[in-house]
């Protein structure tokens, strides 16, 4: 082995090896230390009683009690395990991992963290495979590094929960299928169906990605369309063999083969309030979901598939640099961007979005952060490699190759259709799906707030500052004297709204009563006058009753006007206004 080799493969160890000191820590301060074997005690110990090689911010409380929720049920199938395939409504993969993890550590339940904590290592050592595989050793590297490191990916990675082995299973599902996109031989379209059997009996809902990396390489191998079939069906015939015992014996006992799927449905019909009287399938459930409201699941799905999962992430390097998550974020953008430019990255998409299709109808109910950690290697792999990207860019001799280079039609159609495509997305997200979305909402009788929030500027008016944030509230500054707000109001009917508000700036006496008041029209009608009060501990609330003469169905304008007794105008910090439908009488 040549040096360079040797330094790379010593720095991947040194990532992985970090990764799993700080695993072992969490896991250590989290949940305490075995009783078995001394040995493990004895490291756990030692661990235990310093901060050395991680940041101060690292910290973790003791968890009291024994394990709930889904880790405790992995103990109790784990335990009672008597053959792989056996038919339960949880798929066998993790238990199996947790009852070995219990047979090396004398059955104490301890043993549920120490087989997640080991699949979080995994997805480490997986997520340098695929950006080794999708670009380059450093591209992997420094995403692995940025998982390995990263506080929340560390502390769920010991919770004894099976989102770290999905993670593991995305992750090396994409791999697998990059090798065969890159070489359609026998053996590496065993191996993917090797890896797709595995992310099959980890979740089921695997196939929410598998089918379409399918589909992609079906179009995308460089093969003759028949000869394209051959490397698919060993993929499938490989996957189908290793996972299809588990799937019959769900059928058989069950009498459904995607049992571990549509056993879930009852819970989330559960988590809205309904009445689970009868059973319903997965696919019943999406479909009541989107006949019942449709503008609302196509919102919460779009947001599911994309603002969520994203926007959730990145604050876990806050110990390490409170700039960090922010840059990494920005990268991602550009480098996910990037990703339609080239075969590897539109594999790479393929996979990310179908991963995330389980969850998009479902995260407004459960919203664990586990729930979409599978998605963090791709956003991570597209940081590095948009920043890789940008230092070959900067080079002059890159500069100068692309001052020179006329490119390809091919291309720039591919470039402008990925722009279009972007461009469309954001449109549909916050201008065109959001205020429908919202008037269904009012429409079902629910309440709706419009606030200082991205996808609510559309909302806004001139007339509002940019949001600021002050302790916990996001809020906006009227900056004229009339401040507006459209807000789509679905029927002429008599609506309740309550605002949340004060005075700008704050007056100087506590709970003083401001000298101001403020003006409230609909659609250039009056429709009530507040007197604004000051608490420096809570934001004034102001509940005003608009009458149906006041209202237009669809666009309507809300004017806030502040001004003193001498008719002066002055501002408004304006958090929400939350909107309903009044009581019939």
């Amino acid at each position: 082995m040549d040096r360079s080799r040797l330094l790379r493969l010593t720095l991947l160890l040194l990532v992985i090896g970090y990764g799993a000191l700080l695993r072992f820590d969490a896991l250590t301060l989290t949940y305490g230390t075995v009783q078995s074997p001394a040995w493990l005690r004895g490291l756990q110990e030692s661990r235990g009683t310093t901060t050395a090689l991680r940041p101060a911010d690292f910290t973790w409380e003791r968890w009291q009690g024994r394990y709930i929720s889904d880790p405790y049920t992995y103990l109790i199938f784990a335990r009672e395990m008597r053959s792989f395939y056996a038919a339960h409504h949880r798929e066998p993969l993790f238990p199996f991992a947790t009852r070995v993890s219990l047979r090396l550590l004398d059955n104490q339940d301890i043993a549920v963290s120490f087989a997640s904590l080991f699949f979080s290592v995994l997805a480490i050592g997986a997520t340098f495979l695929l950006g080794r595989a999708a670009f380059n050793f450093w591209v992997g590297l420094g995403a692995a590094t940025a998982l390995a490191i990263e506080f929340e990916a560390v502390s769920w990675g010991v919770g004894g929960w099976r989102d770290d082995a999905f993670m593991c299973a995305v992750v090396l599902s994409a791999w697998a299928m990059l090798r065969m996109l890159r070489d359609p031989s026998p053996r590496n379209a065993a191996i993917a169906g090797a890896v797709a059997a595995a992310a099959c009996l980890t979740r089921i809902t695997s196939l929410s990605f598998l089918l379409p990396a399918l589909a992609f390489l079906v179009v995308a191998l460089p093969l003759t369309w028949r000869s394209r079939l051959r490397p698919l069906g060993i993929t499938v015939a490989v996957a189908m063999l290793l996972a299809g015992p588990y799937l019959v014996n769900c059928w058989r006992t069950f009498g459904d083969p995607l049992y571990a799927i549509n056993v879930h449905a009852d819970v989330y019909r559960a988590a809205e309030g309904q009445q689970v009287e009868g059973a319903q399938t997965a696919s019943q459930y999406i479909r009541g979901t989107l006949l019942h409201r449709p503008w609302a699941a196509i919102d919460t799905g779009l947001q599911g598939m994309t603002i969520y999962p994203f926007t959730n992430k990145w604050t876990g390097f806050d110990p390490w640099s409170r700039q960090l998550g922010t840059v990494l974020s920005w990268l991602a953008l550009l480098g996910l961007f990037v990703f339609l430019g080239i075969p590897a990255g539109r594999l790479l998409l393929v996979v990310l979005a179908g991963s995330l299709v389980p969850y998009a109808l479902t995260w407004k109910l459960i919203f664990d952060w586990r729930f979409t950690m599978h998605a963090y290697p791709f956003f991570l792999l597209a940081s590095f490699y948009a920043l890789h990207e940008t230092v070959v860019l900067l080079r002059p001799s890159r500069l100068r190759e692309l001052m020179q280079h006329r490119p390809q039609r091919g291309r720039v159609v591919r470039w402008t259709a990925g722009l279009a495509f972007a461009a469309a997305l954001v449109v549909v997200m916050l201008v065109v799906v959001p205020p429908r979305a919202a008037a269904e909402t009012l429409r079902a009788g629910e309440p709706v707030s419009f606030g200082p929030y991205l996808r609510d500027r559309i909302y806004f008016d001139n007339g509002w500052s940019s949001p600021s944030t002050e302790g916990n509230v996001v809020a906006r500054i009227s900056t004229g004297g009339a401040a507006r707000l459209h807000l789509p109001l679905p029927e002429v009917r008599d609506y309740v709204m309550t605002i949340r508000m004060d005075p700008f700036p704050a007056p100087a006496t506590d709970g003083a009563t401001s000298s101001s008041l403020v003006h409230v029209s609909l659609n250039n009608q009056p429709v009530g006058m507040v007197q604004l009060q000051w608490d420096p501990q809570r934001i004034g609330s102001y509940r005003l009753t608009i009458p149906a003469s006041a209202v237009r169905s669809g666009r309507n304008r809300l004017t806030l006007r502040r001004s003193d007794r001498e008719g002066r105008e002055a501002g408004i910090r304006f958090w929400y206004v939350r909107v309903r439908t009044a009581p019939t009488r």
